[in-house]
């Protein structure tokens, strides 16, 4: 539409009247005429940049959705806790390297079950779970379901009907297997529930249940790290276990790849076990 002026003179300018413009300016003022007249906006230019690549897990890496079940799960433990320990070590006996993050365990078994994350540890090996997910051969951790008392209060039992005459405390959610049912259908026993561990353990200290029914490494973990030292001397754990739970790692049966690393996470388990390693970590997980 706009095209660039001609000299009319000769080639040092274009003569007005007296004056004379010299040919460089003349050509920018033909440029910004030019560009009004096609940017009306006065838009400046666009820069077409490359995008960075989107950032991509490496291949010989697994992420896993865990939770907050201390000392054997937890953000704020060494190597997040001995449960995710041992699971790393095992996967890098194998050459693969763990990342977790933490969520809610219900939320961290969504994640998994769909494949947005890679898999999840410290569950129960279910027929349920083997519909969805490819599951550990042996069990990462083995831990024990005992009951908490008073030390001035004694509870020496050979038989959960020993419980008859108790007030038994237990925490809202948790499942206890089928431990308590028959106790339960008898009505021979008093349940209390609460709302967690840590209120458990305060009724239990102000006599307001006669034993509670928690992990044990899990209790003393509780213990020493809410009370201070002449109250943990209050609370003591029975020798004898009334269930045991064993923990198995998760991986997403929507990954393909999936089953190819839990073979290798079978292997390393099976070298982190021969190589007395395994025993190492799981010390970490008994704070008594």
């Amino acid at each position: 539409m706009f095209g660039l002026v001609k000299p009319l003179d000769n080639r040092d300018g274009i003569k007005s009247g007296n004056n004379s413009i010299p040919l460089w300016v003349s050509l920018m003022l033909a440029f910004i005429l030019w560009f009004t007249a096609c940017n009306p906006e006065n838009k400046p230019p666009i820069v077409t940049r490359a995008l960075p690549a989107p950032t991509k897990v490496p291949e010989n890496t697994i992420r896993l959705a865990n939770g907050y079940w201390p000392p054997y799960n937890g953000s704020d433990l060494p190597h997040g806790g001995c449960d995710s320990w041992v699971i790393e070590e095992a996967f890098a006996l194998q050459g693969i390297k763990v990342e977790y993050d933490y969520f809610p365990w219900v939320r961290s078994l969504s994640l998994s079950k769909n494949g947005d994350w890679d898999g999840t540890p410290a569950w129960a090996d279910s027929p349920e779970f083997r519909k969805q997910y490819f599951i550990s051969a042996e069990p990462t951790t083995i831990q024990e379901w005992v009951f908490f008392y008073r030390k001035d209060q004694p509870f020496i039992w050979q038989t959960l009907e020993d419980l008859a005459g108790k007030r038994v405390g237990l925490t809202t959610g948790y499942v206890y297997s089928d431990a308590f049912d028959g106790l339960k259908q008898k009505e021979t026993v008093t349940f209390i529930e609460s709302s967690s561990d840590a209120a458990n353990l305060e009724m239990l200290l102000a006599g307001r249940i006669d034993v509670f029914a928690m992990e044990r490494n899990v209790g003393h973990y509780l213990i020493q790290t809410l009370f201070d030292e002449e109250t943990q001397a209050l609370l003591v754990a029975s020798p004898n276990s009334f269930s045991q739970f064993n923990t198995h790692l998760l991986l997403s049966r929507a990954i393909p790849k999936n089953e190819e690393r839990m073979a290798a996470f079978n292997l390393g388990m099976q070298q982190l076990r021969g190589s007395g390693r395994y025993a190492e970590i799981m010390q970490h997980c008994n704070p008594e």
